[in-house]
């Protein structure tokens, strides 16, 4: 940023294409990071606002840690963000493409992030403390919940989450700017995952193969374990 300044400052245009040349691709990486800090941050707190009072105080004590964490991780994306929005909306030494497209990818991550965000509990009483639009995200969520009885297989979700990898996938470059740094973001969020989700190989397991193993032996067949209702968690 502060070569970008300087430049601006001192009227360099060429210098301030440069910059946007060899930033275009960060810029876009900080858009889409916010779509995991939030959800991750809305997860935690939901986390905490329905721990068990009886639980033990060490077992508080984590779930309030990790609030703390994730919360203080957002409000530094927040302020990332906020700067890329402010680049987006001054322009100087970028394209108009450039601009248009960083800003339908922002609209794109935003909507998304609401839509993950309503899917997370069904709970009525549920907060949405870190959504974008409140109302699009109460939106999300009473569907979520008028669709919860549904045992069948979920066909909207699946093109919804179609819909948003494909979104993400037009409106980003194909290379990364920090590689390394990507990959050590996706390790702790899959890390969130119990270990039992995956196979041997690292394959998340099918929703049939967890009900199978939810099933105690005395009653494994296939009409009851289709049938078996899975255990409800957060529907992403």
């Amino acid at each position: 940023m502060a070569r970008y300044r300087g430049a601006h400052n001192a009227g360099q245009s060429r210098s301030l294409r440069e910059w946007w040349i060899e930033h275009s691709v960060v810029l876009e990486e900080i858009l889409v990071s916010e779509l995991l800090v939030r959800v991750v941050a809305a997860i935690s707190n939901e986390i905490l606002r329905m721990a068990d009072p009886t639980d033990d105080k060490s077992v508080r004590s984590s779930h309030e840690s990790l609030a703390a964490v994730t919360h203080g991780v957002f409000l530094s994306q927040t302020e990332a963000s906020n700067r890329v929005a402010q680049l987006i909306l001054e322009g100087h030494g970028a394209r108009v493409q450039d601009t248009v497209r960083l800003n339908r990818l922002r609209y794109g991550v935003e909507r998304w992030t609401d839509w993950l965000i309503g899917r997370i509990s069904l709970d009525a009483n549920r907060s949405f403390e870190y959504c974008i639009d409140l109302e699009r995200a109460q939106s999300f969520h009473t569907e979520v919940r008028q669709r919860s009885a549904d045992l069948e297989p979920d066909i909207t979700t699946r093109l919804m989450r179609a819909a948003m990898r494909d979104m993400l996938t037009r409106r980003t470059s194909s290379e990364s700017a920090l590689p390394h740094a990507n990959q050590q973001v996706a390790s702790s969020a899959l890390a969130l995952f119990r270990p039992e989700l995956f196979d041997d190989y690292g394959v998340p397991k099918s929703l049939w193969l967890r009900r199978l193993q939810d099933t105690p032996i005395q009653e494994r067949s296939p009409s009851k374990v289709i049938s078996r209702e899975p255990k409800r968690s957060a529907p992403l």
